[in-house]
């Protein structure tokens, strides 16, 4: 995908900038916020398989840490893609 470093170019009418530009500022927000999302999905899964796995295996507190920064990781990976995506756009 190319980048314009202007866009909409300078000969567009006003009205037309002001349309895109403000198109452009709402598919951003949807990016990240479909981002935001599903980090939030994903959170919320990890800890409910991770709670069932420690109920059923009764898991060393080394291991529950290791889980958790996992998860953590997983989590700020969604977001980083997220803010990536927006920053491409």
């Amino acid at each position: 995908m190319s980048t314009i470093s202007t866009f909409p170019p300078p000969g567009f009418p006003p009205a037309i900038r002001s349309y895109v530009g403000a198109f452009v500022v709402r598919r951003r927000a949807v990016l990240l916020m479909r981002a935001a999302g599903a980090a939030v999905a994903v959170a919320l899964t990890w800890i409910i398989l991770v709670a069932l796995a420690d109920r059923a295996l009764q898991l060393s507190g080394f291991m529950r840490r290791i889980l958790l920064l996992g998860g953590a990781a997983l989590v700020i990976a969604i977001l980083l893609r997220g803010i990536q995506r927006h920053r491409s756009n």
